[in-house]
């Protein structure tokens, strides 16, 4: 199939991005309309290819995972996981379905996903093909998140102890008053 004049990323429709979710809102979804398998052993690999899924040409294969119909993803859960800013999910089928990523960023790391491969038979009937496998990908430097600066206003007021000299200064000076006096008695 690779070669196709007509080869693009697309984004996908609404009721596909829908199938990938992460605390219930849909992910952002691209579909290949050229490739339906996720090789790795091609420079540049698949996901990399037509100017890359979402507009880049730097994923790294994470792992590949999961088969059925539905299921849930923890992106903390991958080997490696930290090493990356964005990852993305790579989903396929098989026959007569192309790859169908959705990307996930920072604050992404869990949710829920369905089958994006829909099928209608003869009669109309809409189903769902089983997934083979979903390939993690990642790309980018994680993010640094900087400890909170305090907040602005006036500096807190700080008792300093006197100095414990000070104290035997005192006492040294109390005794030599003493001595004085019992000399002149």
């Amino acid at each position: 199939m690779a070669g196709r004049a007509d080869a693009a990323i697309v984004a996908c429709s609404a009721s596909v991005a829908e199938r990938v979710t992460s605390g219930g809102a849909a992910l952002p979804c691209q579909v290949s309309t050229t490739y339906d398998q996720d090789f790795q052993n091609r420079n540049p690999i698949t996901v990399n290819r037509e100017g890359g899924f979402f507009g880049f040409e730097d994923w790294e294969l994470i792992d590949k995972v999961g088969s059925g119909q539905s299921g849930s993803y923890d992106v903390t859960q991958l080997d490696d996981f930290d090493t990356f800013g964005n990852w993305m999910m790579i989903f396929k089928s098989g026959d007569d379905t192309f790859l169908t990523g959705y990307l996930l960023e920072a604050t992404q790391l869990t949710g829920d996903w369905s089958s994006p491969f829909r099928q209608v038979n003869r009669n109309g009937r809409v189903s769902y093909k089983d997934v083979s496998h979903i390939s993690f990908y990642g790309r980018g430097e994680p993010l640094i998140v900087a400890p909170p600066s305090p907040p602005p206003g006036p500096e807190p007021v700080v008792d300093v102890p006197a100095p414990a000299s000070l104290g035997l200064f005192a006492a040294g000076l109390l005794g030599l008053g003493l001595v004085r006096r019992r000399s002149r008695a």
